[in-house]
């Protein structure tokens, strides 16, 4: 048996979905091997395509998605975060951080002010996925605490859609209001909330950047009523007996 997979169909996905976000920008994710279809290759070819942020859910991820770009302009964001010691892993692998704690808070603001830098994170608000992210009430309390926190140089905010494949259900409009006035708190600061899915709940979930996963690799959603993205893989296989 064997698997095709098809990387001109990814990169068609990217760019259909690319088109349909207008000026918002188009990132892409490229967690657990690009969902087992490899992150290295794909990632050159999107990087090719014009895509120049990406998503992984691990260090370590982040470190073999940085050995496959000759420039170090593209942006690799961690997703699961900062790990006890792994300070110096990200910054001299030019990664990113998501912040997902009060924790994670305090130790990237620590390592910038000691090294005297001000290297970039993403803060994740948890806005009613309770997977990863600060909750509302831990925002309000370092917001009201701005001293405190000085060194983080915040450069995104974030948050992530629990049920943008179900485009009826009233948590799709709660969570982008709750995340929307999280981000007042944040006014010069980009934001990013839309999935996979919550690329095609319409305009309003765009904000500043969309994050489409499994939507490069051709599945689609509940909120996409005629799937227009193209089929990446197939699998071949001989037949023993009819």
């Amino acid at each position: 048996s064997f698997l095709e997979i098809n990387i001109d169909s990814i990169i068609h996905n990217y760019q259909l979905i690319n088109t349909k976000v207008g000026n918002t920008e188009c990132a892409a994710v490229l967690k657990a091997d690009a969902y087992g279809m490899g992150a290295s290759v794909i990632a050159k070819a999107l990087d090719k395509a014009g895509c120049s942020t990406f998503f992984v859910a691990t260090i370590d991820e982040g470190i073999e998605l940085r050995a496959c770009f000759s420039k170090n302009e593209n942006k690799i964001a961690v997703l699961s975060g900062l790990l006890e010691g792994s300070e110096d892993i990200f910054y001299d692998n030019n990664l990113t951080p998501v912040l997902n704690d009060i924790e994670q808070l305090k130790k990237w603001d620590i390592y910038n002010r000691q090294k005297k830098i001000s290297a970039p994170s993403i803060l994740h608000i948890d806005t009613g996925m309770n997977r990863l992210g600060l909750t509302i009430s831990e925002l309000h309390d370092i917001t009201k605490k701005p001293a405190e926190l000085k060194g983080l140089h915040v450069g995104w905010i974030m948050s992530h859609l629990a049920c943008g494949d179900q485009p009826l259900d009233i948590m799709n409009k709660r969570q982008l209001s709750v995340f929307l006035n999280a981000k007042e708190k944040f006014p010069h600061v980009k934001a990013s909330l839309a999935n996979s899915a919550g690329v095609f709940l319409g305009k309003s979930y765009h904000l500043d950047m969309v994050r489409p996963g499994i939507a490069l690799y051709g599945s689609g959603s509940g909120s996409i009523d005629s799937n227009p993205l193209k089929q990446v893989i197939k699998l071949y296989s001989r037949i023993l007996q009819i």
